[in-house]
């Protein structure tokens, strides 16, 4: 874990963050199984479940779309060099990323670690011109992770103007939050605006 000059925080600059690419078919099963497949298409970020709850979207299918640049995916190394978070995304029109994360399994949540591999996405995501904004569907009793979009800068969207999939399970259950690229400071100034100067 990180020492204790953040407050046992996890921040940005502990963590490495590897593009996940061919052969790292078994990295992203070791985040997403079929159990938590079917949490993030509930959710309404990838595919979506039909009336009788069946999937549209296979485990074989998310992975192939992980390592084969279907899909934006990262996966980050905490400070001991073990996997912690699984961080991905996919263009839902041409300036719209939407995506979400996932702490590996063992890794508690509470300490930072979503929301410093969220902010180590959006950074480099925002880094292409063409993209406007992030987005996270999240149910709307999931209090720690509005707060944790809350922290990045993220908005909940008025109702209407980014949809969630009417075809997710709970979809009513379900809210958008959007962080668009004015909105976010840059990674030094998030990590000194959330942590303090010492932080950067």
């Amino acid at each position: 874990m990180p020492d204790g000059s953040h407050a046992g925080r996890v921040l940005p600059r502990d963590l490495t963050v590897h593009p996940v690419g061919p052969g790292d078919a078994e990295l992203v099963r070791l985040f997403v199984n079929a159990e938590r497949l079917a949490e993030i298409v509930r959710t309404g970020v990838l595919g979506h479940a039909g009336p009788d709850g069946a999937l549209d979207l296979s485990l074989d299918q998310f992975v192939d779309a992980a390592t084969g640049g279907a899909l934006t995916t990262y996966v980050t190394y905490g400070p001991d060099g073990s996997p912690a978070t699984f961080a991905f995304g996919g263009r839902a029109d041409p300036h719209t990323l939407t995506g979400g994360c996932i702490n590996a399994p063992g890794v508690r949540g509470g300490v930072g670690f979503a929301t410093a591999s969220l902010a180590a996405m959006v950074e480099r995501e925002f880094a292409d011109p063409t993209l406007e904004r992030v987005a996270v569907s999240v149910y709307r009793w999931n209090t720690p992770s509005v707060r944790m979009l809350e922290r990045l800068g993220f908005v909940a969207a008025p109702a209407g103007t980014v949809p969630v999939d009417p075809n997710a399970v709970d979809a009513e259950q379900s809210v958008v939050y959007v962080l668009h690229r004015a909105g976010w400071p840059g990674l030094a100034a998030f990590t000194a605006r959330l942590h303090g100067p010492s932080a950067n």
